[in-house]
């Protein structure tokens, strides 16, 4: 107990002592969090065309939407269904598809897919708190990522479990379609890791030379 009250004035006392700095964090985060989410929603909003999942009918496993004409297609197929008629600037595409999983994992359970996203999006704020060094990089690539994790889960919970996929890249066969929020979460997680990787070199070379000296 006396030890536990220990830690927690401790903490408290770190706290106090770089609230500044712990306060741009936040600043930081939340603006890269808010401009991020909102491109990926408005993108959604203005490129997506497909039939509603939320008044689709199931047969059997399979969702099925009605179209603008009323014909009634498979809510994961592509529209339009004529790849003449996809909106192709040759390193980018722009064709409509729901999706009911997740293009990092396999499983489609929304409970598990959400309490995730869920997680992420309470634990990566919290780290800012104890980050002293390099902390307007890691407080902008967290919300870079929350953001993306969050447009789908926003997707999710409106859409009947599914999200709006509406970026293929024509020059990459077979691959699929993805959103600007998948995108985010991928460009955020290699920056990331590109940074952490820079950091760890540059410190190795100064000890590296400082031993040849010696």
């Amino acid at each position: 107990m006396e030890l536990s009250i220990k830690i927690l004035n401790k903490f408290f006392k770190e706290v106090k002592e770089r609230k500044f700095k712990i306060l741009v964090a936040y600043i930081i985060f939340l603006t890269s969090f808010i401009l991020f989410l909102a491109f990926d929603q408005v993108s959604k909003t203005l490129l997506f065309e497909h039939g509603s999942v939320n008044e689709g009918e199931y047969i059997g496993q399979d969702l099925f939407v009605r179209l603008f004409n009323g014909k009634k297609v498979l809510a994961e197929s592509i529209y339009p269904s004529d790849p003449n008629n996809w909106v192709n600037y040759k390193i980018i595409g722009i064709r409509s598809i729901w999706h009911g999983g997740v293009t990092f994992l396999k499983t489609r359970n929304q409970t598990f897919i959400q309490g995730l996203s869920i997680i992420f999006l309470i634990i990566l704020p919290i780290s800012l708190i104890f980050k002293q060094k390099h902390y307007k990089i890691s407080a902008f690539l967290i919300g870079l990522v929350l953001a993306g994790t969050s447009g789908n889960m926003i997707d999710r919970f409106v859409f009947n479990g599914h999200v709006k996929d509406i970026i293929f890249l024509p020059f990459i066969k077979d691959r699929g379609t993805f959103n600007i929020a998948d995108a985010e979460i991928m460009l955020g997680i290699l920056l990331f890791v590109i940074y952490s990787f820079s950091q760890s070199l540059f410190k190795k070379k100064p000890s590296n030379i400082q031993h040849l000296i010696v």
